[in-house]
Order: C-alpha cells, then structure tokens, then sequence
C-alpha cells in the first residue's frame, strides 16, 4: 500500500514537473523512492535535493547522499558516486558514515573518498566554491567549470585538459580536477576541485600578493619530465620557472614512475633566483645517461636557437625567450620558418613554465598555423604542457599537405600524400587535370578524429565522382594514392593540381593545393653486389702439431756436416773445415725451420662450407638482380615530381 501511494506522489510529481518543486521536497521524495526500491526515480531526485543552498546539511540531506552513493555503486558507476562523496566531504567535513544500513561497497567508497581529500593544501583557504544547481531532475552526464573573473588578470589551467578562461563554462565528465591560477606579481594557487553531473562548479580565487613576506625565485626543469614536489606538497610537473617560495630551505623532489626519484635540499635567499638547470633523472637500474649536446644549427638563425635552448637547458628561461623572439623578429627566408616554427613551440614551452598560460597558448596557435604538422613529444613534454597544446591546436583550423617532391613509382604503387588537420571533420582530395580544362575527380575522403592508414585508388567511372574509401585518421594522416586514369590505365603526363577541402558540421574550408607534374620515365637498372669482402671469408685449414723427428734429423745432419771432417785426417777435408761447419750451420737451420714451417695442413669442413655458402648466396643475389633488370628493361615508371606547394 505504501509504495502504491509513494508511487502515485512520484508519478504526480513527474507531471507536474520537477522544477517546480522545491529541492528539499524532491530530496525527500528521492528518499522515499529508494526505500521502495524506485531507484531510477531515486537518483535524479536525490541529485536535484542535494544542492547545498536550498537547505540545512542535516539528516535528511545526510541520508539523500548514502542513498544516492549506493544507486551508483549498484549500477557501477563507481567513479561518479567517488566524485559525490568527494564533494560532500569537502563541504561537510565531519560526515560519519551510516555503518549500519548500507552495505560494505557504500563504506568503502566513503573511505576512498575521505582519503582523498585529506591532503587539502593552502590554496583551499584562498578559493571560494559556490554551485549552480540544474533545478530538472533529468538524468545528466555532464558537469562544468567555471573561473569567475577577480580583481587581478588572472590565468586557470586545468591539470590535463588545458587552459580555462574567466568565466567560461568548460563542460567536464564528472570527477575531480586540479586547477592552477596564477597571476603576475602573485603566489601560483592550486586547488582540487569536483565536477558533478547537471552541476556547475564556480571557482572564485583571492591570490595572496608576493610582497607579503620575504621570497626567492625557483628554476628547475627535468628530462624526462617528472612530478615536482617542495616540501612533501606537490607544486605540478617540471619544468618551472621563477615560481615563488619563501626564503629559507627547502627540501626538492622530482619524481616520475620507472625512474629513480631525485632529491636535494637547497636555501633559497630573499630576491634570489635559484636556477638548479636540467636534473637527469636516472632509469631504475641504468647508469646515468649522458648528457646530450645540443647540436649546432647551420642554416641561418639556427645558431641563436642552439644557444636559446642551451639556455633553456640551464633554466635561464627569459635569456632563452629574449633569444627566440630574436629569431621571430628576423625577416621570413628561405629555410628560416622552420626555426620560426620551433621557435614559436619554444616560446610556448618557456611561458607554460612561467605559469603564463594564454601567452603559451598563442605562440602555440602560431607554431600549428605555420606548421599544422607540428607536434610535441610525450616523452619530453609533460602531460599538462600537451594538453594545453592539444587545446590551443583544437583552436585553430589549419590544413598541411607533405607529399614526395620527385618520386618514381611503377604502375602498381601508390603515391603517399600526408594531410593535417586541427579540428575533427571530414578532408576531400580533389585531382584535377591536366591542362586548364581538366575534369575535376574526387580521389579520396578522409574522416579525421581516429587513427587508421586506408589505400585509396584514384579511379572515376562514368564521369562521376567516386568515392573511393573513407580513413579514419588522427589529425594526421598518410594516404597512398593510386595514379591511375579513369579507364585503370597510368595517368597521362601533363600537369595537374591536387586539392584539399576540410569540412565538419559547422562549415567547410579550402586547405592548400599542390601542382604535379607528371611524366614517363623508364626504369633504371639495379647495380650487381661486389663479391663479399675477404673479412666474411673464414680460413679453411689448420695447421697440425710439429714433428720432433724432422727436428732432430735436421740438427743431426747438421753437426755431422761439420764433424765428419775434424774426425778424419785428411788435410784436403781439414782444408774445408770453414765450408763443412757453415754447410752444418746452414743444414741445422734448415731442420729448426722445417720442424716450424712443415707441420701437416688438417682441412676444416665447417669452415669450407660456409665459405661455400657465401659465395652461393651471393650468386644467387646477382642473379636475382640480373632477372629483375631484365623485367624493368620493359617497364615505364610514372614520374612524380611536386613543381609548387
């Protein structure tokens, strides 16, 4: 009877509409639906009466969130009930759980959940929080963030999403999130905040002035980039720039997993500028790597970018930045954007560090616009730092061809053409050509958010365009291309024009054009291998022991050559005797050589084999090589050559 009647109210409450309703009457109606086990109907209303503002934090409100956090956990969404539980204990520290009516999963996620915001650092006391509730009671699955504007000009960061602008609304999944404000002439602020479902989160942050006490400058930075911590509190990833700290010792860590942690403890004096440069983190169980030089740039300006980033490399960050704006400042020339580009992505870097997140998104938004096909690498750069470049690239629509400047390619291989994006959306390849009055054939259509490498034929039949296949890319891909004609056979030479057109929901836009000029040309011949050096030959036979016997058959024939002689009597032998002793000198000799020098030869047959086999497959290399001369003697390759970008 009792959830007849409690299931009439819910559904008259329902029709009425649930915004009508005052938030502590659904916050009890919520309560009501669950213990009739009416747990769909429980959850949207315990979401809508649990907003803080509409009421005391008292039983009633205490029991909305137990119950609302078992709905969750039964339905495993674990990682929202841990974002409600957050948030509740935030704003009402001293919760005691209900031990008794809910079951162990409820009580552990609480646990977790006080675990978490333990840690509460000094940035809580200097930040106001305040929520916007949504008085529907719909099922939402999204949050936001916003940052309202204060006295200061103040700059928000969220911890890998990107930067947040005062008072924009950035719509978040639920769960917790780190904020980081700063403001020149300011202590850097962080804070965790959470994000519900249907809720808005409004941050206001009063930022406590440097001249309030005695400061030193710190300068750190890492490679690889790590999780930098000043006593025991976590401060966010190398590399930093001129971040506050109060003067007196410190005690420095940098840590980062697979790595050996660093630590130090070092004085920073009042108005000092501490600059400890790049700390090698060393791998777990490696020795410490050496240091890498920073290679000397040849074309012009590369030498001001080497000495930016040595300078970098020793966190003498504004140096590094007055050196980079120097190469922005140099007339564009040949070879030079490239730098200009690198220095852009440079200057992006240096100002993240320095906590100025808006001037490092612009010189980001520069470096894509030259480049779209600019990039930073996640081992090098820490997360934070990519997911500002991930924004600022979202931010601006570029479009960047690379395509083979001269290449040679056989009827059957394809011609590959990379393309960049910014923004999500669809990108069309149009060829048209040759001569002015070229028919105008769709090539391909890459749909760009995923990753995947699709080969598409440039092929029309029937005077229509044709859809060749679709790629799945992400922000950049490789696209083989076919060139072949509409009836399958090589296209014909002449000059052509391969065009690009990105659109998405919102709109479309031309991306650059590349002029081709195609051409004929017969195969070259591929050289014959030389014959394998004497090196990879290994010796085939091996020397026995000597013979002792041939030894002393020498010696012996020797001293006889000498004695025989002396030992008879005769003065026409005496008269000899010079010639007898060197004759047995030299017969001596010639036995002490011969017992070196006549040692039997033993032929090794692994050694012979393999030599064998050696000359064996260099053969048949070379006539492999030979055969395939003879089949590119009567082919025609298709000559590709980009004449304008």
């Amino acid at each position: 009877m009792r959830a007849a009647v409690v299931g009439a109210a819910l559904a008259l409450t329902f029709a009425r509409g649930a915004a009508a309703q005052d938030p502590r009457d659904l916050l009890r109606l919520g309560n009501q639906a669950y213990d009739v086990a009416e747990y769909k109907m429980a959850g949207p209303l315990l979401v809508v009466g649990l907003n803080p503002a509409a009421g005391p934090r008292d039983s009633l409100w205490t029991a909305g969130l137990h119950r609302l956090a078992h709905i969750l956990v039964e339905d495993g969404k674990d990682s929202v009930a841990a974002a409600w539980l957050r948030w509740a204990l935030r704003v009402q520290p001293g919760l005691v759980v209900d031990t008794l009516d809910f079951p162990p999963a409820v009580q552990d996620a609480f646990a977790l959940a006080r675990a978490f915001v333990a840690g509460a650092g000094p940035g809580d006391t200097l930040t106001e929080t305040t929520w916007e509730w949504a008085r529907r009671s719909g099922e939402a699955t999204q949050g936001a963030l916003r940052v309202e504007r204060s006295g200061v000009p103040l700059t928000a960061f969220l911890e890998g999403v990107g930067a947040l602008s005062a008072e924009e609304s950035r719509a978040l999944a639920p769960g917790s999130y780190v904020i980081v404000a700063s403001a020149p002439g300011y202590f850097r602020t962080r804070v965790t905040r959470e994000v519900l479902p249907g809720v808005t989160t409004v941050l206001r942050f009063r930022l406590r002035g440097l001249s309030t006490q005695a400061l030193g400058f710190l300068y750190v930075a890492s490679a690889p980039w790590g999780t930098l911590s000043l006593d025991g509190e976590r401060t966010g990833y190398t590399a930093v720039a001129a971040a506050p700290v109060a003067a007196g010792p410190h005690r420095l860590r940098i840590e980062r997993a697979g790595y050996a942690p660093f630590d130090t403890v070092l004085t920073v004096a009042r108005d000092q500028r501490l600059r400890l440069g790049t700390i090698r983190l060393r791998t777990l169980g490696a020795p410490l790597a050496a240091h890498p030089a920073v290679p000397a740039a040849r074309q012009p300006g590369g030498e001001t970018l080497a000495r930016a980033m040595a300078a970098l490399e020793a966190t003498e960050t504004e140096g590094a930045m007055e050196l980079l704006r120097q190469i922005l400042a140099t007339p564009p020339a040949a070879g030079l954007s490239t730098l200009q580009r690198e220095a852009q992505v440079q200057l992006g870097v240096a100002n993240w560090s320095l906590g100025l997140y808006d001037s490092a998104s612009v010189h980001f938004q520069a470096a894509i616009s030259a480049d779209p096909f600019t990039s930073l690498d996640p081992e090098t750069f820490n997360p934070d730092l990519l997911a500002l470049f991930r924004a600022a690239r979202r931010a601006t629509l570029a479009i960047g061809v690379r395509a083979p400047p001269d290449t040679a390619l056989t009827p059957t291989e394809r011609w590959p053409v990379s393309i960049a994006v910014t923004r999500p959306g669809t990108v069309r390849y149009h060829l048209v050509g040759p001569g002015p009055s070229g028919h105008d054939t769709l090539t391909a259509v890459a749909v760009v958010d995923s990753t995947a490498t699709v080969p598409l034929a440039l092929v029309g039949r029937g005077g229509h365009d044709t859809l060749t296949a679709v790629a799945v890319v992400d922000s950049t891909a490789t696209v083989p291309l076919a060139l072949v004609g509409r009836d399958g056979a090589p296209l014909p030479a002449g000059r052509y024009r391969l065009a690009f057109e990105w659109s998405d929901a919102q709109g479309r836009a031309a991306g650059p054009t590349l002029a081709l000029e195609v051409s004929p040309q017969v195969a070259d011949t591929l050289l014959q291998e030389p014959a394998p050096p004497d090196s990879l030959y290994r010796l085939e036979v091996r020397f026995g022991r000597p013979s002792h016997a041939g030894l002393a058959r020498g010696i012996g024939f020797g001293v006889g050559a000498g004695v025989i002689p002396l030992l008879l009597a005769n003065s026409r032998l005496r008269g000899g005797e010079s010639r007898a002793v060197s004759v047995g000198v030299a017969v001596s000799l010639a036995g002490v050589a011969g017992y070196f020098l006549g040692r039997p030869r033993q032929p090794l047959p692994e050694n012979i084999a393999y030599n064998r086999a050696l000359r064996a497959d260099w053969e048949a290399r070379n006539r492999e090589i030979a055969a395939a001369n003879e089949q590119r003697r009567g082919i025609v390759l298709v000559r590709v050559r980009v004449v304008s970008p």
